[in-house]
């Protein structure tokens, strides 16, 4: 009874090793495949990803390259137009300031101001105040580059006919604020 004893025994803890060693063989096998289809999904993602990546980086660029165009044209239609960045009557308030503040030198401390770089691309807007101010006019002139002389007419071999001017009568009649100032200083 004894030996049966031992060989029952025996076998039981065989059977019980080879249950332990065939899980133990295929527990790494298992593991194995799981990380395998593991990796082929996270492979797969990976690539679809980049594709999808790819598709938004050449989207932005597109994107980028239109908005690019849309503001080169907003710029070059924006310098077309007169901007109007400063109401003419707050410009020659502005510059009348100087005149009332600076009562013997307002005419070079205008000089001064309208020299600053602030006033560059201003052409349009410190005209219109010029014309609220007599004595702007010619600081603001100083402003604007010379115009370039039109090129002289070739001499040619035959003289002009000298030209008779026919003024009619009621030209000389148009009379407004400007033309009526000149009057009086030509007088």
């Amino acid at each position: 009874m004894e030996k049966d004893y031992i060989k029952c025994t025996q076998k039981q803890h065989e059977s019980y090793y080879q249950k332990v060693l065939n899980t133990q063989l295929w527990t790494p096998g298992i593991i194995g495949l799981i990380l395998t289809g593991v990796f082929v999904l996270v492979a797969g993602y990976a690539r679809a990803l980049a594709k999808e990546v790819q598709k938004l980086w050449d989207s932005n660029v597109s994107n980028s390259k239109k908005l690019k165009e849309a503001l080169t044209a907003q710029i070059a239609d924006k310098s077309r137009k007169p901007r109007n960045l400063i109401e003419s009557k707050i410009g020659a308030t502005t510059l009348r300031s100087l005149q009332k503040n600076h009562a013997e030198n307002y005419v070079e401390k205008a000089r001064e101001e309208l020299a600053d770089p602030l006033y560059n691309g201003l052409e349009e807007e410190l005209a219109i105040a010029a014309l609220q101010i007599p004595w702007l006019t010619p600081l603001v002139n100083e402003r604007r580059p010379a115009a370039p002389e039109p090129p002289a007419p070739e001499p040619s071999s035959e003289a002009p006919a000298p030209r008779r001017e026919v003024l009619h009568p009621a030209a000389d009649l148009a009379i407004d604020e400007e033309s009526d100032s000149c009057r009086l200083i030509s007088t």
